[in-house]
């Protein structure tokens, strides 16, 4: 029986870990025993620190509401259960709500209104002190005319032949790459790569592009024992910058051909091969068929 080893889910284990600790400082940001311990320690401490935001917010809602009640000499408990009574405040978060109502429409403005102020402008006698300002006629509404909208010209999409075209790069804008083009580069799926010539190794390329050799591996998931200093055979395309987590739009699956393989796949599509596995549900021991549907883009 294989042996099944664990790496992919180990390193997706521990980069989850780093991702929760990014931007922490030095070594727990990088390094994954330091980052774990950080990120247990500060889950607690965010556990605590929003309980503690919950008890002030709630006390500054209770002052509030006592010093807006005081000069109708009530105070806040007696308010609270006379709002119970009267059926509101039946919501464990109806103080805030009623904050917010206060200071959304400036109704503390009426506090400063002098107490004959409704009796003098309406000239009556039954209107209390403390009441809200009558709403004003609303205006007829003017009957819109109906625009008639002209049908959007259908677009036909690109054919996946087109989509899967390579690219020649000639002048790339600047910022966008980070090595010089002082040899034809091209690009597939956004991602510039180049075709090995007579006599080149992986060592070379990476030399030239000033890149790690494990760099020219990783980007284009070759086994970390691959000899770098092997004669690649001219033609052969090589990577220079991570490829994408999914195949360009339109390019949504690829029907296995009889000698077709993941990572050949990977390679043609511009795709990383740990994702193809992961939208596909696949294992390490799934095995190519001709007529697999296989698919390269999320949510497919």
């Amino acid at each position: 029986m294989a042996r099944v080893k664990g790496a992919m889910m180990t390193r997706k284990r521990r980069n989850k870990v780093l991702k929760l600790a990014k931007s922490y400082w030095g070594s727990k940001s990088t390094h994954f025993k330091m980052a774990k311990q950080a990120v247990i320690k500060s889950g607690t401490y965010a556990y605590v620190g929003r309980k503690l935001k919950k008890r002030e917010f709630r006390q500054l809602w209770i002052a509030r509401i006592s010093a807006a009640v005081a000069p109708m000499g009530i105070n806040y408990s007696r308010f609270m259960y006379g709002l119970k009574k009267a059926g509101y405040a039946t919501d464990p978060a109806y103080p805030s709500k009623l904050i917010k109502l206060i200071e959304d429409y400036r109704l503390y403005e009426y506090d400063a209104l002098p107490a004959d102020y409704w009796r003098a402008e309406r000239g009556r006698e039954d209107v209390p002190e403390y009441v809200m300002e009558p709403e004003k006629p609303k205006k007829a509404k003017k009957a819109k005319k109906e625009e008639v909208k002209e049908p959007e010209p259908q677009v036909i999409p690109e054919s996946p032949t087109k989509i899967e075209a390579i690219k020649i790069i000639d002048d790339a804008p600047k910022g966008e790459f980070s090595f010089s083009l002082s040899r034809q580069m091209y690009s597939l799926n956004g991602v510039p790569f180049v075709y090995s010539t007579r006599g080149e190794t992986y060592a070379a390329i990476a030399r030239a592009f000033g890149l790690f050799p494990k760099e020219i591996l990783k980007f284009n998931d070759l086994p970390r024992n691959t000899d770098l200093y092997k004669e690649l055979v001219p033609g052969t395309l090589i990577y220079v910058q991570p490829r994408r987590n999914e195949a360009a739009r339109g390019l949504e699956k690829h029907v296995l051909e009889a000698d077709d393989d993941l990572w050949a796949l990977s390679q043609r599509y511009g795709v990383k091969l740990a994702k193809i596995y992961k939208m596909n549900d696949f294992d390490v021991h799934y095995i190519p068929r001709e007529g697999d549907i296989i698919r390269l883009r999320k949510g497919r």
